[in-house]
Parts: structure tokens; C-alpha cells; sequence
């Protein structure tokens, strides 16, 4: 459906859209390495920075959340013969599952892929510097007893406690789980609310029910493989869960936390620890401190954090530990030619697993962890407490059941969790429902019903396949001109698209790809922005607003300092070394008439992708999800393959002599 609007548009119309994920199916891969100064070889754009000829260009792919600057200022001074260039926010699963993500993989994900890690990345294993790791931390990545990617600097998270009351009341801290039920009781009789943690969200059901199981149900190899099990359909819940579910109802019996944290919100927690000391306890990460600054309103009591504990021993003590980030070595370059560049990478990873490494990479006023051993965080008072779980390495992972992130089957965990305590489900109820979730997700993944709509003849990079999407816009109009981001997932590409057959709303699966389909309609989502949502429109922009969208720097966020406008229907040089305000040597139409600046033009755009002033008039707005409009067009060509017509051009031989 198409709505034609007939007057001018002022509002802005910024809006947040994520990176096309084309869905396929094909098993062409990379062969080896084909990133050279910047992207020439790729025709691609990775920087707007020179890269010196004397220094040796690494790329590292990394993602939101991570602090990418620090990194390569780290790298670069301790290196000083190679340069760093960030590849922000690329598509996951078809990095790892083509080997197209540059040198260094960093991913705020947990990559349990078993044969994507294989395939995709060195093995570590043997490397010396792997024994600077806690064991826990190794185990937590390792598969088949292989090391493929290494933890960096986590967050941790445990029992933070109120040292003051603490003191005030002479409570001590307990060394097991029979003396932390005892605390709670101390406590609850003095009106205080001993522990009080918010279970409102699933994390915080995960969080809570790993910290006081770890010792019994996900400590040792055996458990490790029973979650591989578990998600790949090969083990159950029921008949392993048991012990956990009913050490919980246990803890819930004594107390140690109650029905009415299902409801309790992160504030209202924050509110009883930090302001009104109303609890003495409470779930949190190292940031507690902060945290108590921030929301204290100048009450803030000194703080400290002590470990989960699991069982009867003093050794059931852990700490749960949140990587932010995991790192990994591009297997190709293990391929003959790459001998010198896979000796500076692993050079630079080993520095990065030592504690002066991991010191350089994480800011100054972050109390994040190493996952190397000796860390002088340990000394900090908040940790005195947990400075013995630190030392023997008990930072362990809350596992990941499905997924990355929140699945089914963790929604599936949490309302049988809840169900099961308020006493709703038996519990062979509530670990069946969790069973058959599981096995409905595998279903789902197995079920292949995508609908071919093209075949891409050969690889496209993300500036070719801007350029294919520029043109489904224009063509979808019947525009003069269409627009598209490139380089952002800021309304614009941010993905490549490979050899072979393009499908609609299935994509790539396999059984080693639990719950990771490439479903199309992922892509450019529509959100809550403006009226017209996140949508196609049809705009008018004189010559002269085209030209300054053309050479500005186009990314609405700092994550994408390399975002850049491609077109359908002009032809175009472009300089990325030139500068800012100089990137665009020459602008014209297609046929090689003028861009005129007093012209109005009918523009293809996605909404959100132009700041609004440069508008001058909106003249459609397309309601059609962005893939329906691209499997639309893909239908029409039925074979695609990158434009050889040259409107698009490289230029990298002017330099911005400031750079």
C-alpha cells in the first residue's frame, strides 16, 4: 500500500534500523583473506582513515558495547607498526559461517556455534598463552576440549551486601549455603529484608537460579556438555533438573527469597539497597558502587560482594562472570602467504591475555574484570569479599539454553520457573514444558519453507549491495534517484550478500545453528519513531541537497564513523581518504547530464536514512515491509550480480594530507 502525501514535511524523521540480513542457503566460502588497504581488492569501504604503506593493516570486527577506541589505541601504541581499522557491527552468523569478518573476531555473543568456531576460527588450544586464563573461563568457551575463541574483561556479578549493616549488626559472611540460609534467617528477624532480588525479568530468574545451582547442576565438564545436550535435543530437563528446581522451592521455603520478587522492579531494589536500607542484599554486578553514588540521594552506605553458594561445601563459592567481548583468530589465515600476518595477530592476542594487556583495554573508571589471572581488582574492599572465589577461578557463565540472548526456550525456563513456585505446575510439569519448548524451537529451525526469490551470481560487498538496494528503491518508486545507507545499520546496509540462492523468510540452518535462521524480515524493522514508521518513501530534494548527502558523513551514531550514501541513477566518484566535506570528487546523472543544484528530484529513500532539512517535500510513504519491497524486485531479476557499470567509483588517490 502506497499513501501519497501533498505536503511539506518538517518533523524529523531519524530513526533506528538494523542491518539487512539476506537469508541463504549455499556453501561457497572465502578461501582466504581478501582485505587489502582498506578494501581496494573488495571494492569496499572499511575506514575513512589512510592506512600508512609501512604499517601492517589489521581489522578487527567488533560490535556495539564494546569499547572498539580503547582497543585500537591499545593495540596501536604497544604495536607501532600496524594499524587498526574497525569493522563495526557486520552480520554474525554469515561472518562466521563465511570467514569474512577481517583478521580479529570480537562479539559480545557467546559463540557456541561448534561448526562455525571450527571453520571459522584458529585453534588456540596449544598457544602458551591460554594458560593466563581461569580455567573456568576456558571451559565456559571451550568445544571438544578446543579453545577457538578467549574471554575478555567481564562483568561480574554476586551477592553485593551492605558492609554497614553488616558491621553495625556484627553479621559475617557465610562460607556456604547452609550458613547463607542461617544469615537470611539473622536477618529477616531484625525487619530487615535479607536478600531481595528482582526476578520481574527473565535475567533475573537465570541469573538467581545459576548462582545458588552452579555446584550441582552446570559445575564440571559432564554439565557443560548435558546444556550442548540439551539444546541440541540429545538431553532433557526432566530427570536432571530435579535437584535444582528443589533446592530453589527450598530456598523460597526458608525465605531466602519470596513469591513477590516475580513482581519486584530493578528500582524498587535499587531504592531499599542503596537509598532507604531496607535490605541488607541483594543480586548485582561489580558496578554496585556506582550504582550506590548514582541513586544514594547522599545516603550511600559502603558496599562489598560476596559469592553465590551452591551446596554444603566451602568450595561451592562462584561468582558469575559476563565477558564484553569474546575474541577470535579468521582461520584463513592459516592458509599458505599469511605466515608473517598470523604471527603479528597472535602476537597481539597474547598481549591482550595478560594482565597489563587486559589493563589497557579496559577504562579507568570500570571495575571490570580480567579473565586473566593477577588482577589487581582483586585487592579493591568491594571484592575483599569474593577475592578467595576470584583466586581459585570460580567465575562461571549463566548458560545459554537455544540462543544468544533471550530465546524461546528462556521464556519457556522462567514461566514454568515461576509457575512451578507459586505452586501453578508439578514440577515433572514444569521441566516437561521446558522439554517441549526446546524441541519446538528445534522443530521450527528444521523447517526449511523459504521461498527462493533470486540467485546472486556472484559475492556482493556491502557497497555493492547498497548499491543493489539504491536501485530496488528507485525502481520500486519510479523515482529519478534512489538512496542507501551503506557502512550503518542506522537505517542503511551493513551486510554482505554471497554466491548463491536468495531466500525469502527461511535462511541458512543446520543443526549446529539452533534458533539462527536469517530471517529476512530481521532486517530493516519497523519501530516506534515517527508516523510513517520504518518505511520506504518518496521524496523531493533539490541537486544541491543531494550533493551535500552525498559528501557529508552520514552515520546518526558514532558507532558507524565510516557510514556513506550510495545511489541509483547518478554516477559518482568518491574519495573516502579525501576528508570530510571532500570525499564526493564528481557527481552526475546517469546518462552524464548535470546534477542540477535549483532542480528538484524524485528521490528513494528509507525512511530515516536523510537528516530532514535537506527535504523539501515527501511525496509518498510505502507501507510494505523492506524485504517484501526487495523480494519484489529480486523476483523481477531472478539472477543479480554487482553493477559493472561503474557508478560508483573508488578514488584512494587523494589523501587529506591532515590524516
Amino acid at each position: 500500500m502506497t499513501r501519497y502525501i501533498g505536503k511539506k514535511q518538517s518533523r524529523s524523521i531519524l530513526c533506528t534500523i538494523l542491518a539487512l540480513s539476506l537469508g541463504l542457503v549455499g556453501c561457497g566460502q572465502n578461501t582466504g583473506q581478501t582485505v587489502t588497504r582498506a578494501g581496494i581488492k573488495d571494492n569496499d569501504i572499511l575506514t575513512f582513515m589512510p592506512v600508512p604503506e609501512d604499517k601492517m593493516m589489521i581489522v578487527i570486527r567488533t560490535s556495539d558495547g564494546i569499547n572498539s577506541a580503547l582497543i585500537e589505541s591499545a593495540i596501536e601504541n604497544q604495536f607501532p607498526d600496524v594499524d587498526i581499522v574497525i569493522n563495526f557491527n557486520t552480520c554474525e552468523q554469515t561472518d562466521l559461517i563465511y570467514n569474512d569478518y577481517g583478521d580479529i573476531y570480537l562479539s559480545r555473543q557467546k559463540l557456541l556455534l561448534e561448526a562455525d568456531l571450527e571453520q571459522a576460527m584458529v585453534d588456540l588450544s596449544g598457544k602458551s598463552f591460554i594458560s593466563n586464563y581461569y580455567l573456568s573461563a576456558l571451559k565456559e568457551v571451550a568445544i571438544n576440549g578446543r579453545v577457538y575463541c578467549l574471554p575478555g574483561p567481564s562483568e561480574i556479578t554476586g551477592i553485593v551486601y551492605d558492609k554497614e549493616l553488616f558491621e553495625e549488626h556484627g553479621w559475617e559472611q557465610p562460607t556456604n549455603l547452609p550458613e547463607f540460609i542461617a544469615l537470611c534467617h539473622t536477618i529477616e528477624a531484625t525487619g530487615i529484608r535479607a536478600l531481595a532480588p528482582t526476578l520481574k525479568y527473565n535475567a533475573g530468574i537465570k541469573t538467581l537460579f545459576t548462582g545458588f545451582n552452579y555446584e550441582s547442576a552446570y559445575a564440571g565438564i559432564q554439565s557443560f556438555q548435558w546444556v550442548e545436550d540439551f539444546n541440541n535435543g540429545k538431553a532433557d530437563m526432566s530427570g536432571y533438573m530435579e535437584p535444582a528446581f528443589e533446592q530453589m522451592k527450598l530456598l523460597l521455603d526458608e525465605g531466602v527469597w519470596r513469591v513477590s520478587d516475580f513482581e519486584l522492579l530493578p528500582g524498587e531494589r535499587t531504592t531499599m539497597l542503596y537509598r532507604d536500607h531496607t535490605c541488607a542484599m541483594t543480586v548485582e554486578t561489580q558496578f554496585a558502587p556506582v550504582y550506590a553514588v548514582k541513586y544514594g540521594e547522599g545516603q550511600e552506605h559502603e558496599l562489598g560482594m560476596m559469592p553465590f553458594f551452591s551446596g554444603d561445601s566451602s568450595d561451592s563459592d562462584y561468582l558469575l562472570s559476563s565477558p564484553n567481548y569474546y575474541m577470535g583468530v579468521n582461520k584463513t589465515l592459516e592458509s599458505e602467504g599469511n605466515e608473517e600476518r598470523l604471527a603479528k595477530i597472535l602476537e597481539i592476542v597474547e598481549y591482550l591475555s595478560t594482565p597489563e594487556g587486559q589493563d589497557t583495554i579496559i577504562p579507568e573508571d570500570s571495575p571490570m574484570m580480567p579473565s586473566v589471572k593477577g588482577s589487581e581488582l582483586v585487592e579493591s574492599a568491594f571484592l575483599e569479599g569474593c577475592r578467595s572465589t576470584i583466586e581459585k577461578g570460580h567465575l562461571v557463565q549463566v548458560p545459554t539454553y537455544g540462543s544468544q540472548g533471550i530465546s524461546s526456550i528462556d521464556v519457556a525456563f522462567s514461566s514454568s520457573f515461576r509457575e512451578y513456585s507459586k505452586g501453578n505446575l508439578s514440577l515433572e510439569q514444569a521441566l516437561e514444558a521446558i522439554d517441549q519448548s526446546r524441541d519446538d524451537l528445534l522443530a521450527e529451525v528444521s523447517k526449511n519453507t523459504a521461498e527462493q526469490v533470486g540467485t546472486a551470481t556472484s559475492d556482493f560487498t556491502r557497497l555493492e549491495l547498497g548499491l543493489y538496494l539504491a536501485d530496488v528503491f528507485k525502481r520500486k518508486a519510479d523515482a529519478d534517484i534512489g538512496l542507501c545507507g551503506v557502512n550503518t545499520r542506522s537505517a542503511g546496509n551493513n551486510a554482505k550478500l554471497y554466491k548463491g540462492p536468495v531466500h525469502y523468510s527461511g535462511g541458512y540452518l543446520n543443526s549446529t545453528h539452533l534458533a539462527q535462521e536469517y530471517d529476512i524480515e530481521r532486517g530493516f524493522y519497523e519501530g516506534d519513531c515517527d508516523d510513517n514508521g520504518h518505511v520506504l518513501t518518496l521524496v523531493e530534494m533539490s541537486g544541491a541537497n543531494i550533493r551535500r548527502q552525498l559528501n557529508a558523513v552520514y552515520g546518526v551514531s558514532a558507532s558507524y564513523p565510516s557510514a556513506y550514501t550510495v545511489a541509483s541513477g547518478l554516477k559518482i566518484e568518491f574519495a573516502p581518504w579525501a576528508g570530510d566535506g571532500n570525499r564526493l570528487v564528481s557527481v552526475t546523472m546517469e546518462d552524464g547530464s548535470e546534477l542540477e543544484d535549483d532542480r528538484m528530484y524524485r528521490v528513494a529513500v528509507w525512511n530515516g536514512s536523510i537528516e530532514a532539512d535537506l527535504i523539501q517535500n515527501t511525496l509518498a510513504v510505502y507501507d510494505e515491509p523492506f524485504f517484501d519491497i526487495v523480494a519484489e524486485v529480486l523476483r523481477e531479476d531472478r539472477e543479480i550480480a554487482p553493477f559493472e557499470d561503474k557508478r560508483f567509483v573508488l578514488n584512494w588517490d587523494i589523501i587529506d594530507e591532515e590524516n
